[in-house]
């Protein structure tokens, strides 16, 4: 099955591919359930796209910034770029959603809990994709220092998956159509870089 065909089967079944129940599952106690090869397709196409952001924000990076993709099968939940730049050393996760709240793997969560309780520093980087266009349309930064601040209990859990609660607000936005008036340069500052510089 193709992306143009996986398209075409879940954009007119939801309006958010993210808040389709996995198997079994049924949303707002209707008979509407996500049928095991499409919960397949939609996973790997998530995972498609989540290697792709990772790509480009690799490819642009400042030149002299190290960006190294990290992938690794001898621990969970690691994320997936380490990063330096001007002395400051940090983890970047990296999501992908269609327009709905960011989310992170329960085995994240935890990993990302005990590296900031180590000293460590990270962020999760969320692209958000425009339902209509099916195109990235905005990049959301949050300091993982904020998410794991917050009770388990606070996310909703959709599968393995923990959904920020709809209120959470990113420490910063970068919406591509303004890419024009707000330069790339200045989307890698805040990446890069401790957030607490860029706050009040």
């Amino acid at each position: 099955m193709d992306s143009k065909n996986i398209n075409d089967i879940f954009l007119p079944f939801i309006n958010e591919i993210d808040e389709l129940p996995p198997p079994q599952e049924y949303r707002r106690r209707t008979a509407v359930e996500t049928p095991p090869e499409l919960q397949v397709e939609l996973d790997r196409t998530r995972e498609m796209r989540e290697g792709e952001f990772r790509s480009w924000l690799i490819k642009n990076k400042p030149k002299e910034a190290l960006m190294t993709s990290i992938e690794t099968s001898t621990a969970v939940g690691v994320p997936d770029i380490f990063c330096c730049y001007q002395g400051y050393s940090s983890w970047i996760e990296c999501k992908v959603t269609i327009t709905g709240p960011g989310r992170i793997r329960g085995t994240q969560y935890s990993y990302l809990k005990k590296l900031i309780a180590a000293g460590g520093n990270a962020k999760i980087v969320v692209q958000g994709i425009a339902t209509q266009t099916y195109k990235p349309a905005s990049i959301s930064i949050y300091d993982a220092r904020q998410i794991v601040s917050l009770p388990v209990g606070m996310f909703k859990v959709v599968g393995k998956e923990l959904v920020f609660p709809p209120d959470l607000k990113p420490k910063y936005k970068w919406m591509y159509s303004n890419a024009k008036n707000v330069t790339i340069d200045e989307l890698y500052l805040h990446l890069l870089l401790d957030t607490k510089e860029f706050e009040e």
